[in-house]
């Protein structure tokens, strides 16, 4: 199937596609594809994250096409076509140190989230690259060494050793301070440049955070930052991540969204008990018998009114005896 793709204008000639595991290590997730764009004059590479996106969805299949493409040249509309699908790819930058962090990850050597100390040794970045090839996948031969030590120096404590002669060589060990720091600076970016729609979403969701003090509004932009990133690293990591930034980073927003469900809660409580309660009067006042109801219990009331008697009669149908032997007196 043909694609369009929409690629950078930083993206040189010289490429090729390969696909590496997920960094979140989930198997029900597809392994990424990433171009790799290499530089004619160094060593340098660039790697962009190969990712695809749909127009429109079928309810009846998702292989089934809703939408088509129509593709032109702006110089020459004639120069054209149709394509029979509504999907197109695009490239993004892609930052390798969550593939790696994904392969620290799952070597076990992060052992500062298990609360164990930095005992880690230091490795030499040939090694660390080997293993990758090794351990993780065959494809990381494709990438450069220049460009995995970028990476780790991003997240690890490095030493350099001058071996003479111009002869230098770095060795790297993983602890918690790059780590957090790494990460860090990572959700400082995001909150810096924080989308719009997300943040609209959020005031949804928290109508009184705008009216809340500035250092909230900011943590609680460093707190979805954090989400927002969620799916690039393993689960486990996510949840120390979050639970060492509720600490450091965004803890009197932590302290807000607390307050906030509560309210939220109770207010949810409340509306219930109201509609229950409507829903209570409703149905007496729909019962069929109720007026039949009403009405037999007012006739079977006992009343402490006392009958007048007439001539030692009882009753209003009882006729005396002197008024019958009149009757049948013949007149004179």
């Amino acid at each position: 199937m043909k694609y369009i793709t929409f690629l950078p204008d930083t993206i040189q000639e010289t490429n090729q596609i390969i696909d590496l595991v997920h960094p979140s290590l989930d198997d029900k997730k597809s392994k990424i594809q990433l171009v790799l764009s290499n530089n004619e004059t160094d060593d340098s590479q660039n790697i962009f994250w190969l990712q695809e996106t749909k127009l429109g969805k079928s309810p009846e299949g998702k292989d089934l096409t809703v939408k088509s493409t129509f593709f032109y040249n702006v110089n020459d509309i004639k120069k054209g076509g149709i394509m029979p699908n509504d999907s197109f790819k695009f490239c993004t930058l892609y930052d390798l140190s969550f593939s790696i962090i994904a392969y620290l990850f799952k070597e076990n050597k992060l052992n500062f989230m298990i609360g164990k100390d930095d005992s880690n040794k230091f490795e030499t970045l040939n090694d660390i690259h080997l293993s990758l090839y090794e351990k993780s996948d065959k494809n990381w031969k494709f990438i450069t060494t220049i460009k995995v030590k970028e990476s780790l120096v991003k997240i690890c404590h490095f030493i350099e050793e001058d071996h003479g002669e111009e002869t230098k060589e770095l060795f790297f060990k993983v602890m918690k301070k790059n780590f957090m720091n790494f990460f860090e600076k990572k959700l400082n970016n995001i909150t810096d440049n924080f989308p719009e729609n997300v943040m609209k979403k959020i005031l949804e969701k928290y109508p009184l955070l705008n009216s809340q003090e500035e250092n909230i509004k900011k943590e609680a932009k460093l707190f979805f930052s954090l989400q927002l990133i969620t799916s690039l690293i393993p689960f486990d990591v996510y949840v120390y991540l979050n639970k060492e930034f509720s600490q450091t980073l965004y803890p009197a927003f932590i302290k807000y969204k607390e307050v906030d469900n509560v309210l939220q809660n109770e207010a949810l409580k409340e509306q219930q008990l109201l509609l229950q309660s409507a829903r209570n009067v409703g149905s007496t006042l729909n019962r069929p018998n109720d007026k039949k109801l009403i009405k037999t219990s007012v006739n079977t009331i006992p009343t402490n009114k006392k009958r007048k008697v007439t001539n030692g009669t009882v009753g209003s149908n009882r006729v005396s005896v002197g008024a019958l032997d009149s009757f049948f007196k013949p007149k004179k």
